[in-house]
């Protein structure tokens, strides 16, 4: 994802979909790529170089604490999701920065 956001240009519109924190400190790692400390604190660097930018940004994410501190200067909605064979409701994070 870094190589396309090298192309961005002011008014574009980016939508990240990061692997998903699944607790309160690390994302879930899906392949060893992106077996990275501090992912979450990229994508919060991410989203400011973007915004600064003046591009439009606007990324899901799990809904847990300290995903809605990193990102407490930006527009965050909570979304209700269904999970699982039983239908388990959980919230997720849409974070704009518009």
């Amino acid at each position: 994802y870094k190589n396309t956001l090298l192309d961005v240009k002011e008014h574009d519109f980016i939508y990240l979909d990061p692997p998903y924190v699944h607790n309160q400190k690390e994302p879930v790692i899906y392949n060893q790529k992106h077996e990275e400390k501090g992912l979450l604190q990229e994508l919060k660097q991410t989203f400011d170089t973007l915004t600064q930018k003046n591009v439009k940004v606007m990324m899901s994410m799990s809904d847990f604490p300290n995903v809605r501190t990193l990102f407490d200067t930006y527009t965050i909605i909570t979304i209700p999701v269904f999970r699982g064979y039983k239908s388990h409701q959980t919230n997720e994070l849409l974070i704009m920065n518009y």
